[in-house]
């Protein structure tokens, strides 16, 4: 089974017929016992949720949860100005790694520009972390933000997400107003 075949499957849900009121949940061990699936390292236990939806009328859908930690987004202002300092986000979510220790790093090229150790949240919340970064030298930057991956991590593909940011050369233009008219 190639890595794309196995993004596949982790990444969908599963329909299996007459499923509906978990009356046949032997049809779940049947599923799970596919060689395919064993190959990927997927047990009972690992099967999320039952979901019984009438539009999809004899079949319902199980969803089978992996070990994995993914970005959902990186936000960053859309320009900053030369050797300045600007603030990034991170979004993301994991599953099976509640308390565990994670490295988020952002990067120009092969330039590290920030990093920072975080401890994962419960599974399936959405986490937030703030970084600041240098914006350097005036010029378009493709900024990778990743994950490092942990030990048992089913996907590594989704730890990574880029994000282009415009650094300008312009000066710096302040206006300072005082509290009172001289």
């Amino acid at each position: 089974m190639t890595d794309l075949d196995r993004h596949a499957v982790l990444r969908q849900r599963v329909l299996v017929a007459r499923l509906r009121g978990r009356e046949q949940v032997q049809r779940v061990d049947e599923l799970v016992a596919d060689k395919s699936l064993v190959e990927l390292g997927v047990a009972l236990r690992d099967v999320d949720e039952v979901e019984d939806h009438p539009a999809l009328g004899a079949q319902d859908q199980i969803e089978i949860a992996q070990s994995d930690v993914e970005i959902d987004d990186a936000t960053l202002p859309p320009r900053a100005l030369a050797k300045s300092r600007m603030a990034a986000t991170v979004t993301f979510h994991q599953s099976d790694f509640t308390g565990q220790k994670a490295t988020i790093s952002v990067r120009n090229g092969d330039k590290l520009l920030a990093s920072r150790n975080v401890t994962l949240a419960g599974d399936g919340e959405s986490q937030s972390e703030a970084l600041l970064l240098n914006a350097g030298d005036a010029g378009a930057k493709a900024l990778t933000f990743s994950l490092a991956s942990l030990p048992g991590e089913t996907n590594a593909a989704d730890n990574t997400v880029t994000r282009l940011v415009n650094v300008q050369a312009d000066k710096r233009r302040i206006l300072y107003l005082e509290g009172e008219p001289r």
